[in-house]
């Protein structure tokens, strides 16, 4: 249960924040922070620990939210993607935990996933190109999905699609997202 000081502050806050969206004058400038890992290195936990840990996650937010005070924060559980990427077999990132020290941050990987000359094809349907091109090639566990007809065909929702899906490939890419 919230104390009668913690829900004044809270109201507070969300005044702040809304005259500021509202664009009214708010009492003061409202702090809206993105700590990304340094929750984990202010509470002593590894980034891996933030990667991998939910309740490890939490502690180091709470910590760092108690202790600063900010009036809004981003989701401290976009650092909880270990579990997710490894699911995925994510080949556009390496991560504490994974393939990096457990004290260093996610670092992307610079390739070509799109071609120059598959802008059309995205502007098109980005839908479908998303789906059957980018996201197999940054996603091994969704190498099946390149199998499926388009997605924008209505045709190929019928015994095509049920055959697509059908393929142990695109089975194992559903799989991979839980479906």
């Amino acid at each position: 249960m919230i104390s009668e000081t913690g829900e004044r502050l809270y109201q507070e806050r969300e005044k702040r924040v809304t005259d500021a969206i509202a664009l009214r004058k708010p009492d003061r400038l409202p702090i809206i922070v993105r700590f990304h890992f340094f929750p984990g290195t202010y509470a002593g936990m590894t980034a891996e620990e933030l990667m991998y840990d939910p309740e490890k996650t939490a502690e180091s937010y709470w910590k760092v939210i108690r202790d600063f005070e900010p009036d809004m924060i981003q989701n401290p559980f976009g650092r909880f993607l270990g579990p997710l990427l490894d699911a995925l077999d994510c080949r556009q990132a390496r991560w504490p935990g994974r393939n990096l020290p457990a004290h260093l941050p996610y670092q992307f990987v610079e390739q070509e996933y799109m071609k120059a000359e598959e802008y059309d094809a995205l502007l098109s349907d980005p839908s479908d190109f998303i789906v059957r091109r980018l996201w197999p090639r940054i996603f091994g566990a969704l190498k099946g999905l390149e199998r499926l007809p388009p997605l924008h065909s209505v045709t190929s929702y019928s015994v095509g699609m049920l055959t697509a899906f059908g393929s142990p490939e695109a089975a194992q890419a559903l799989d991979a997202l839980g479906c």
